[in-house]
């Protein structure tokens, strides 16, 4: 913002303050003074040490001097280069109203090199009896830390007539136009007011900075220079000096000498500089001479901060030469350059990891910008990833890394249509960005990349716009992100069984996925079985089943054979192994890693097969035969019981002597149910002879035995068989 001293007064009247600042209050120290001591405005470009700072000759050679923000070279501009054409190219209009066109001017009007640096300074700086030096307790600055102190030159082809020089100073990109013949590129940024502030004249932003030089060559002489900010709506009301032009200062007595009473000196060589070693650069003069002739070389310095009572971002810097001292001259030659007064520096980190879900990719990312300059602009940060956003800017006080524990800066605005972000940003101050976005799907390497762009814009109707930006600086970053996939499977198995020789074998079980990340192209198989029937995909955590019936014969189910106590057990064993495997999701379909895992379990049915069968002698009868004769008839039962679990199949009942048997079963149940066991009858007749004379001993034996196989098993392990006697006595003995 302008001083509120210059701003309650008519411009008219600035350049009396300026010329009385030494017998007011607030003494004007020169800005070839020292402090700052930033430049030798002698009148010449070679270092003397006479005046302290460097001179042009050195920062064409290369020096580096401290605070020094930037300096456009020695620019050349050899005839016939563009010179202004056409009426409506004058300091009044705006740069959109300018032409130019290769062509000659005058010999005195034709610039061979023009120059500017600028310079930051680093304390305060008070005048105390006229000595300028460091500030007292309760002194006012006369140049403050932060100020903005620019020096500019030109030299010229010919020395014959007065010099009549501009030098402007502007915000905005401004240069020749590619796309229009003859035209330029760019306008003047005007004062407006500060979006934070609306209304608030004391804190408006400056406008463009045009520097107006008369170099008379009269003997006593001394340049005048005249000070004017671009103003077109004549933000303060006090009368605008000329049409768009409002007059800061008129400097008349502006040579700069050191004595102390000067905002703007200006200064030229009064005599020639025949040094060999002046200028550094290339220079033929008129006369053919490789020296500068008097007054051929020009030079001055302005503290544009306090001028303008706020530090400008400038872009672009234009010397020129001018018909008169009029602001209306017709203008003549002209050297343009770039002026990066703002400087900005963007550093970036990230960090990328999967989303809870394993589909996406979460990353953050943060960094430092830097305004590197010494002017304040609006800086705006924008993060090249699709649905990346800025989400915090601050200061970081706690020197932490993060901004959890600082608020956002002043007047930040986040633009939720693109994720970018702008904000006010100082001369010399660092923040700290933070931002994020989020990958829907993954991407077919394990690194993201991404770039953050830093622009800096005078207007904030300008944000945005990279063609308006006055500086830039980008930065990008890798994030390296991985994967742990993993499945677990788990699995059982039953035999049930289907006929005499075959069995079905179940497999049942689960699939888990147990990674971090989602699965596609999921497949579930068995060893023995093939393909399983499973779903496709398996988000994070997330399981299904599985189950396949096969019925198989019952040799392939290799089983076993146990006799013990005539019961034998059967054993069906079956083993195989189920394989699980899926894709990791990626967002071209292709496969970046497969992961499976297998469970076995060996399947077994035990069951029993046996038979047995208890004989009872019913009774013995004699009775005649056909020919009347006295036989002996036994009469036996046999119960014949299914002892195991397998049904049993093709029973065969015998009896030993041999016993006719009616008719009975030839299967039965198992497991001991009311169908397990069947009696039957049978007889048959002794052919041994009777001793009649012995009737109490005698009795008639004999044995019963069965056979089965079984239902399943068959007579795999043999036969199931049992046998029992019983002793039939004809006469029993009474009890």
């Amino acid at each position: 913002m302008r001083s509120p001293l210059f701003k309650k007064l008519p411009s008219c009247l600035l350049g009396a303050i300026i010329a009385a600042s030494t017998a007011t209050s607030v003494p004007v120290n020169a800005i070839d003074g020292s402090p700052p001591g930033f430049f030798e405005l002698e009148g010449n470009t070679r270092e003397e040490g006479t005046r302290p700072g460097t001179d042009w000759g050195a920062l064409y050679a290369g020096a580096t001097p401290a605070n020094l923000i930037t300096f456009t070279g020695i620019t050349a501009d050899p005839a016939p280069a563009s010179v202004y054409w056409k009426g409506g190219s004058k300091d009044i209009e705006d740069v959109t109203e300018w032409w130019h066109r290769d062509g000659s001017v005058p010999d005195k009007d034709d610039i061979t090199n023009a120059y500017a640096a600028a310079y930051t300074n680093p304390t305060d700086v008070c005048v105390t009896g006229g000595t300028p030096g460091a500030c007292a307790q309760g002194q006012t600055p006369v140049h403050r830390a932060g100020d903005l102190i620019i020096y500019f030159g030109l030299d010229r082809f010919d020395n014959s007539g007065d010099a009549f020089a501009g030098f402007w100073f502007f915000q905005g990109e401004v240069g020749l136009d590619s796309t229009r013949a003859n035209r330029f590129s760019g306008e003047h940024v005007a004062r407006r007011y500060d979006p934070l502030f609306p209304g608030d004249l004391t804190k408006s932003l400056p406008g463009d900075l045009l520097v107006l030089v008369e170099y008379p060559q009269a003997s006593g002489a001394h340049p005048e220079i005249k000070v004017y900010e671009w103003d077109p709506n004549d933000l303060d009301g006090d009368g605008n000096a000329a049409p768009n032009l409002d007059l800061l200062i008129t400097q008349s007595n502006a040579e700069c000498d050191s004595a102390g009473n000067k905002l703007a000196c200006a200064i030229t060589n009064t005599t020639a500089l025949t040094d060999p070693a002046e200028p550094a650069w290339p220079y033929t003069a008129k006369d053919g001479s490789h020296t500068l002739p008097f007054e051929t070389f020009f030079e001055g310095g302005i503290n544009v901060t306090r001028l303008l009572g706020s530090t400008p971002c400038f872009a672009a810097f234009l010397a020129e030469t001018r018909a008169s001292r009029s602001e209306t001259a017709t203008l003549k030659d002209f050297v343009i350059d770039d002026f990066p007064v703002c400087g900005i520096d963007v550093t970036k980190d990230c960090t990328a990891d999967l989303n809870a879900a394993g589909d996406g990719v979460d990353v953050t990312f943060s960094g430092i910008l830097d305004n590197t300059g010494g002017s304040s602009y609006i800086a705006y940060l924008k993060d090249d990833q699709a649905g990346s956003s800025i989400d915090r800017v601050c200061i970081d006080v706690g020197n932490d890394d993060t901004c959890a524990n600082d608020p956002d800066v002043a007047g930040l605005v986040k633009q939720a249509a693109d994720g970018s972000a702008y904000f006010p940003l100082a001369a010399g101050v660092v923040v700290r960005y933070e931002g994020s976005y989020d990958i829907a799907g993954l991407p077919n390497t394990f690194t993201v990349s991404d770039t953050v762009t830093a622009l800096a814009f005078t207007k904030v109707e300008d944000v945005g716009t990279p063609a308006k930006a006055i500086v830039s600086d980008t930065d990008d970053a890798d994030c390296q992100w991985s994967v742990n996939p993993d499945l677990t499977v788990t699995k059982e198995c039953t035999i049930a069984f289907v006929n005499g020789d075959h069995a079905e074998v179940t497999i049942t079980g689960s699939v888990t996925n147990s990674g971090d990340v989602a699965l596609s192209n999921v497949t579930v198989s068995d060893s023995d079985f093939g393909a399983l029937t499973f779903p496709t995909t398996l988000a994070v955590g997330a399981s299904d089943t599985y189950l396949k019936t096969v019925t198989v014969p019952l040799a392939s189910l290799a089983p076993s054979y146990l006799t013990s106590n005539g019961l034998t057990t059967v054993t069906l064993n079956h083993a195989d192994t189920v394989t699980a495997e899926g894709d990791v999701l990626a967002s071209d379909d292709s496969v970046l890693q497969s992961t499976d895992d297998a469970a076995s379990d060996t399947c077994s049915q035990s069951f029993t097969r046996g038979i047995s069968v208890l004989k009872d002698c019913d009774q013995v009868i004699l009775e005649p035969d056909a020919n009347g004769r006295l036989v002996v008839k036994v009469k036996v039962t046999a119960t014949v019981t299914n002892t195991g679990d397998e049904d049993l199949q093709n029973i065969v009942l015998t009896d030993n002597p041999a016993v006719v048997f009616e008719s009975y079963p030839s299967t039965l149940a198992g497991g001991q149910t009311p169908d397990a066991s069947f009696t039957v009858n049978g007889y048959y007749y002794p052919t041994s002879a009777i001793d009649l004379t012995n009737l109490t001993s005698l009795s008639f034996p004999d044995e019963a035995s069965v056979t089965a196989s079984g239902v399943f098993s068959g007579v795999g392990g043999g036969q199931s068989s049992d046998t029992d006697d019983a002793d039939c006595p004809l006469c029993p003995v009474p009890e």
